[in-house]
């Protein structure tokens, strides 16, 4: 296909009973433009390459499938990278197998918007969480209360919490010749986002046009975190140790930010690994003493005093939530 604008990559591996779906998000997509489908199977063995095969035999023209014989997510965790660097798109859209889009103009939107703010470098919108164990949405990934293009000043993470990867598009060119550490860090959608942002600005559209599956078999979150606190730890330690490799990469641009980050995922590390006197350790005393007033007294009072800080965190959610109530009663008066 010529004039392909959108290269939506899809990296899948034993999702034999999703792919159908996020293949069929793909196909139902309504543009003015020309788009790939590049789906990476990483050796699947339970039938998906037979499904991914199906589906490229109807449309050879715009799937273009990639059957790996060998897993290679051991050797090389960025298997998505392996798609859409031999895309051909200027931008990338993603979803993995287990995923799926569901507004037929969630591309058409999400690159009227990037074309529209050139100096953008990503846009990703809200997207519906569902426990596949549950059959049910558990929650709606919404950071942000309108479409905006949020403030460059600000460290972005990203993350599947705040961005799911089924919401992502982004330009290509930027994520060609990426750092080590995108490879080596525990999780691909953080450096991602990460180095977008350090690459231009980042769009949001308060729409939700995807679904997030939770607790898909051979899922990532299903594989990482299970109920063992020295897996979990050691995650804590790779991000880290990647963190610190961003903030040197980026010359500290974020320092402030970083340092915040750093302090709560060395806290969170040591609590998994069972130890005490948090607060004697020399890298916490180090990143506390860089922190606000107000960010060392929710640090001290957390550690020292964590029944009436819990108390008081509760009673703050309370009033906010009073708060809201009465901001939307009001606006609702000006209507």
């Amino acid at each position: 296909m010529e004039n392909v604008l959108v290269s939506i990559s899809c990296a899948t591996f034993n999702q034999k009973d999703f792919i159908a779906r996020a293949i069929e998000g793909f196909l139902m997509q309504k543009t003015n433009f020309n788009f790939e489908i590049i789906i990476h199977d990483d050796a699947s063995t339970d039938g998906t390459s037979d499904i991914v095969r199906e589906y490229a035999k109807k449309y050879p023209d715009i799937i273009k499938p990639i059957i790996q014989t060998e897993n290679q997510y051991a050797t090389f965790k960025r298997v998505s990278y392996r798609a859409w660097s031999q895309g051909k798109g200027k931008y990338v859209a993603l979803c993995e197998g287990d995923d799926y889009w569901t507004d037929p103009l969630k591309l058409q939107k999400q690159v009227d918007f990037m074309e529209a703010y050139p100096e953008c470098s990503m846009c990703f919108h809200a997207a519906e969480v569902v426990d596949v164990t549950k059959k049910s949405v558990v929650s709606v990934t919404r950071p942000y209360n309108k479409t905006m293009l949020l403030p460059e000043d600000e460290l972005y993470m990203g993350g599947g919490n705040i961005c799911p990867s089924a919401a992502i598009l982004f330009k290509r060119e930027f994520m060609m010749d990426p750092p080590d550490f995108y490879f080596t860090a525990p999780v691909g959608d953080h450096p991602l986002a990460m180095l977008l942002a350090q690459q231009g600005r980042i769009g949001y559209l308060d729409e939700v046009m995807s679904v997030r599956n939770l607790w898909v078999p051979n899922s990532w979150n299903t594989l990482h975190f299970d109920d063992s606190n020295q897996k979990k730890a050691k995650h804590l330690e790779g991000m880290i140790s990647f963190l610190k490799e961003f903030d040197a990469y980026t010359e500290k641009r974020w320092e402030k930010d970083i340092n915040k980050t750093l302090m709560v995922w060395y806290m969170g590390m040591y609590t998994l690994q069972g130890k005490t006197k948090i607060l004697k350790d020399d890298n916490i005393k180090a990143l506390i003493k860089k922190q606000t007033f107000i960010t060392k007294v929710k640090v001290y009072g957390s550690q020292l005093t964590p029944g009436l800080y819990k108390i008081a965190c509760e009673v703050k959610l309370k009033i906010d939530k009073k708060l809201h109530k009465v901001e939307v009663e009001e606006a609702s008066k000006l209507r």
